[in-house]
Order: structure tokens, then sequence, then C-alpha cells
């Protein structure tokens, strides 16, 4: 292989390098104005509206979802080319490495483990399992190993309903309400709402759990977890697959 060969490759690499960082880069401007319209919300002196703030917390996950996503599929491209060289091998005309952007779209595409149909079914489900346990309105969605399409076969399906610090802590009352003071299981309810903002299906309760269990464990093969989360707490991580 020649010096040329290897310029050219590392020049294609190197571009796709630099449009990851390029996403990023606009992802962190992005989440820096929304620190500045959050700061300024707090002290009465910001105009922008929380629907505002979070359409600009929307870009700025998008973009580093692309970051992310495109580094990863530059990095298998490099190892794809680099298993074809073997001690001493030359290329008179090597092939062409072409990396090209990520295709589809985390909250669009069918999570890893379902078929387009089934997935629908899954979701409306979902859907009937928030309802009927009246949990607050939030944003309803598969987060984890199953959306990032990298789950193995014994992977959870792990379900949020992602819903602001207003609607997370009444939640989290009502959970605490039912809890006896002073008792190990209310500190590691405590823990999990003030650490993780989570409010998990074991602190919703037996009803719930029972629930979970007909409408989704005995339809699906994978075991389901399912979540309240306080949006921007620790375990609300992206790529998230919208579900309602």
């Amino acid at each position: 292989m020649s010096i040329g060969d290897i310029i050219r490759v590392l020049a294609v690499a190197k571009q796709e390098v630099r449009t990851a960082y390029a996403s990023a880069d606009l992802a962190l401007t992005c989440l820096a104005n929304t620190r500045t319209h959050f700061d300024g919300a707090t002290t009465g002196t910001s105009d922008h509206a929380p629907v505002e703030i979070s359409e600009i917390l929307v870009v700025a996950q998008g973009n580093l979802e692309f970051a992310m996503r495109t580094a990863t599929l530059l990095e298998r491209k490099i190892e794809d080319f680099s298993n074809k060289l073997g001690p001493g091998e030359m290329f008179t005309d090597p092939p062409p490495i072409t990396i090209n952007a990520p295709h589809g779209d985390y909250r669009t595409e069918t999570p890893q483990g379902f078929t387009s149909r089934r997935f629908k079914e899954f979701a409306r489900r979902t859907r009937q399992l928030v309802k009927h346990f009246s949990l607050p309105d939030g944003e309803l969605v598969i987060q984890g190993s199953r959306v990032k399409r990298t789950a193995r076969t014994d992977s959870d399906i792990d379900i949020a309903l992602r819903v602001n610090d207003e609607k997370f802590f009444e939640t989290a009352e009502r959970v605490l309400d039912r809890t006896r003071p002073g008792t190990k299981l209310r500190q590691r309810r405590l823990d999990r709402i003030r650490h993780n903002g989570q409010i998990s299906s074991f602190d919703l309760g037996p009803e719930f759990i029972e629930l979970r269990q007909k409408l989704l464990e005995s339809e699906f093969p994978h075991k389901i977890q399912f979540s309240v989360l306080r949006i921007g707490g620790r375990l609300d991580t992206p790529p998230y697959r919208r579900i309602n």
C-alpha cells in the first residue's frame, strides 16, 4: 500500500471526524443557550417560554446523537479497513473508503427486537398502562440499548415517562405518602428520587407491576423496566424513541 493511498484514507477519516466535532460543538452551543434561558427564568428575567427552551434541548440532543453515531461509524469503517490489511499485503488500487453520514433516526426507527407491527402494539399497550394508572402527562419513550440497537438477546426494554420537575415531585410525594417513615424502604426510595431523578415500577406499587405484567410482559418476550424520570435527571439519558 503506497503512502499516497494511506494519505487518502486518512483524509477521509479526518473529514468525518471534523463533521462529528462540528456537530458536537453546535450541540454544546445550544446547551449553553438553554442554561442561559433557564437561569433567566429562575430569576424572572427570561421572556422564553418553556416550550422554546424544550425545542433548544431537542436540537442539542439531535446534534449530539449525530456526533456519536458518526464517530461510531467512523471507528467501524477504519477497523474494517485495517482488518483487510495483512502482513506485507499491498494494494496497488485499494478499494475506495467512503464514510457517509449515519442513516436513520433514533426518534423514528423501530427499536431493536421489534417488527414495525409489534412495536405499534407495544406502544399502544404502554400508553394504555400509563392512562389506566393515571400517571402524569409527559413524554413516553424507550431508551437504552434497544434504541441504540446494541442490545443483547437478554437485554431489557427500558421505558421511561419523562416529566418536568413539578409533575415528578408530585408523583414522588404520592409514592412517599404510602411509605412508612423511618424505614429502609423509604430511604431507598428517597435516594432514587433525589439522586437519580427516578420513580421505579417498584415504587409505583404492586398494582402497577401487576398491570405492567398483564399488558406488556405477558405479550412480549423481553423483560420490561418502567420508570418515571425527571427531565434532566441522572438517568434521563438519550437517545430516545418516543412512543406517544
